[in-house]
C-alpha cells in the first residue's frame, strides 16, 4: 500500500513537464412532479463546481494525472436526500443534513505503467461494475444501473486499469461507502473485464463481479451504520450503428442473504439533420429481494442538445417506483462545462 501511494503521489518529482486545466461547471435543473416543483433526482442536483486536472509528462510521454472535481449543490426546496447524516467514523450522534452540500466526484491521482497501457490509481473514482466506468453521466439525467445494483457510482479506494488490443480490465478495492468517507465495517471489491471497444468497433461486451459490505448512502448522507452485504455478477453490452445505440446491463446475485438481480436497457439515437440532438429512452428493474418482490423500477426519456463544446441543454421525463413509492416528473436541464465562463451564447453550434 505504501509503495503504491508513493508511486502515485510522487509523480511530480519524476515529471519533466505538466499540463493543467481548470474547468467551470454549472448544473441547473428543475421540474414539476404532480403536486410540487422538483429539483433533485438520483445522480443530479442543482449546483456549481470546478474541475482541476493536471497531466504529468516524463521523457517518454505522460506518466500520470491528478483530477479533482467538486460541486457545491443545493435543493431549493430546502431538503436533502435524507433527514440525518451519521458521523463518519463511529458514534451515535446524528446531525441534521443541510440542504447545501459539497459533493466530491472525481478525486484521484493515477500513475501510468507498462508504457501507458496500465494505470494505478488512488482516490474517488467509478466503481468497476457494469457500464458505469464506460459512460460519462455528469451531464445526463438518465443514469446507469450502478446505484441501484451496488449502492453508488463512485467509491474511495485503490485500483488498477489497463487497455490492450481488443480487451481491457479494471479492478479496485474500495471503502464501500460511495461519496462519504465513512467507516462502519464496510468494504468492497469490484472487477470488470471488457472485450472490444464500442467507440472503435461499434460493439463492446463486459463481465463484472462485485462483493462488498456496503453502507446505505444517498449523496453525502449515510443512512445507516449497518452495512448491507452484496455479491453480484454482471454482463453488459454496447452496440453502436451509425446514429443509433443500444446499451444493456444485467446483474444477478445476493443482497443481504436474499436472491437479487435486475436488468437495465437504454436506446439512443441522433436526430437526422440535427446530429447535435440526441434522444434517449431507458428502463430498469432491480430486485433486492426476489422472494418478497422488493424492487426499484425506473424509466425515463431525455432529449439533450450538444449545443457547443460547453453547453448541453435538455428536457427529460423520469419515473420511479422505489419499493412502492411512485414518483414522476418532467424536467428542464442545463449543463455547462468549459475552461472559460464565456461560452453561454456562442455564434454557432459545434
Amino acid at each position: 500500500m505504501i509503495k503504491i501511494l508513493t508511486i502515485l503521489f510522487g509523480l511530480t518529482s519524476a515529471a519533466h513537464a505538466a499540463q493543467s486545466q481548470l474547468n467551470y461547471e454549472f448544473n441547473l435543473l428543475g421540474g414539476y412532479g404532480g403536486e410540487e416543483a422538483v429539483f433533485v433526482v438520483p445522480g443530479q442536483r442543482p449546483g456549481v463546481g470546478l474541475e482541476y486536472f493536471r497531466i504529468l509528462s516524463g521523457e517518454y510521454g505522460d506518466v500520470g494525472r491528478v483530477d479533482v472535481q467538486a460541486r457545491l449543490t443545493a435543493d431549493p426546496n430546502g431538503r436533502y436526500e435524507s433527514p440525518y447524516v451519521l458521523t463518519p467514523f463511529g458514534g451515535n450522534d446524528e446531525l441534521p443534513a443541510p440542504a447545501v452540500q459539497l459533493e466530491l466526484h472525481n478525486v484521484y491521482a493515477h500513475s501510468r505503467l507498462n508504457r501507458g497501457r496500465s494505470d494505478l490509481w488512488a482516490g474517488h473514482r467509478d466503481v468497476a461494475f457494469g457500464l458505469e466506468p464506460t459512460l460519462d453521466t455528469h451531464a445526463a439525467m438518465l443514469q446507469t444501473f450502478a446505484t441501484d445494483a451496488v449502492g453508488f457510482k463512485k467509491d474511495w479506494g485503490l485500483g488498477a486499469m489497463g487497455r490492450f488490443d481488443g480487451w481491457d480490465y479494471r479492478a479496485a478495492g474500495t471503502l464501500g461507502s460511495g461519496m462519504p468517507l465513512a467507516a462502519h465495517g464496510n468494504r468492497a471489491a469490484a472487477a470488470r473485464f471488457g472485450i472490444l471497444d464500442a467507440d472503435v468497433s461499434g460493439f463492446g461486451f463486459g463481465l463484472s463481479a462485485f462483493y462488498g459490505r456496503v453502507l446505505p448512502t444517498m449523496g453525502l448522507a449515510v443512512l445507516s451504520d449497518e452495512p448491507d452485504e452484496r455479491l453480484l455478477g454482471s454482463t453488459d453490452f454496447t452496440l453502436l450503428r451509425g446514429r443509433f445505440g443500444i446499451r444493456a446491463d444485467s446483474a444477478i446475485g445476493r443482497v443481504a442473504d436474499a436472491p437479487a438481480g435486475g436488468v437495465w436497457l437504454r436506446i439512443s439515437a441522433a436526430v437526422p439533420s440535427w446530429r447535435w440532438l440526441e434522444v434517449s429512452a431507458q428502463g430498469s428493474t432491480f430486485y433486492d429481494n426476489f422472494r418478497d418482490r422488493s424492487r426499484i423500477v425506473r424509466a425515463g426519456a431525455e432529449a439533450a442538445a450538444k449545443y457547443n463544446a460547453a453547453l448541453t441543454p435538455g428536457v427529460a421525463y423520469l419515473y420511479s417506483d422505489d419499493h412502492g413509492a411512485e414518483n414522476h416528473a418532467v424536467f428542464v436541464h442545463l449543463y455547462y462545462f468549459y475552461p472559460t465562463l464565456t461560452r453561454w451564447l456562442p455564434s454557432r453550434r459545434e
